[in-house]
């Protein structure tokens, strides 16, 4: 099943490089765990460093079967990969914390 996913850009040009590489973290999201109704990724340039360029935030709101679960990065990055990494990594945290929960209560 793959989960509805809506893609926003702020303040920047949609990218297909970007929107492929969102939907490969989702794919990831997806298969951890069957709870997930939907996810919501806000891209965001933040402004730009003389040296470095733009500077860019993502933020995620990933809703599942009870929850809501939101995830905004505090850093801003140049490399829009690490940041994608970052925050995905953190839903995916969230999400194992949710599934195990489930798991728990169930018991």
């Amino acid at each position: 099943m793959l989960i509805p996913l809506k893609i926003i850009f702020c303040d920047s040009p949609a990218s297909g490089v970007i929107t492929e590489e969102v939907r490969k973290h989702a794919r990831i999201l997806d298969q951890f765990a069957d709870h997930i109704l939907h996810c919501l990724v806000v891209i965001d340039t933040v402004g730009s460093h003389p040296q470095r360029g733009l500077l860019w935030d993502v933020r995620l709101e990933v809703t599942l079967k009870g929850q809501e679960l939101a995830v905004e990065r505090g850093h801003h990055h140049e490399d829009i990969g690490v940041v994608l990494d970052d925050a995905f990594e953190t839903a995916l945290r969230l999400v194992a914390d949710y599934v195990q929960c489930r798991q728990r209560e169930a018991k």
